[in-house]
């Protein structure tokens, strides 16, 4: 499973799934996930729309389209929680899936490792139950 947060954060992330999936052949699911705008908090919730969810599922369906053109198995989930975080983990419950792949804020002090500016990955990290496979987003 992938934690896509969008293309550019996320490339990184996909290719190195995609180098393992291509290697094993294993599936790979996409997952986006979106904070509710109840939990955001009441502007957000005043000027919700659907628009952020169909954009997040038109940009996770380009890539899955980009993968299927790689001959790579692959599926997409796109979904709304109240904490991102949760809502990784809880898919990836749900899913049963072996690996998350997350990308991560920059990593590079070994201070940074407890993931304190990282509040998604610091959840992940201590909460899924399936392994985890973190990937610097910067150079």
């Amino acid at each position: 499973m992938v934690a896509f947060a969008n293309r550019e954060e996320s490339q990184k992330t996909l290719a190195l799934a995609i180098q393992l999936a291509a290697a094993t052949q294993a599936h790979i699911t996409v997952v986006k996930v979106l904070a509710n705008p109840q939990s955001v908090g009441v502007v957000a919730e005043l000027i919700a729309t659907d628009e952020p969810f169909i954009m997040a599922n038109d940009e996770v369906q380009s890539a899955v389209e980009e993968l299927m053109r790689e001959d790579i198995a692959v599926s997409s989930v796109v979904r709304t929680a109240d904490e991102v975080g949760k809502g990784i983990v809880a898919t990836a419950i749900e899913l049963g899936v072996d690996m998350v792949f997350l990308g991560t804020r920059d990593i590079s002090k070994p201070s940074d490792w407890l993931m304190e500016n990282d509040p998604i990955a610091h959840y992940v990290v201590n909460h899924c139950p399936a392994n985890i496979v973190l990937v610097r987003n910067s150079d």
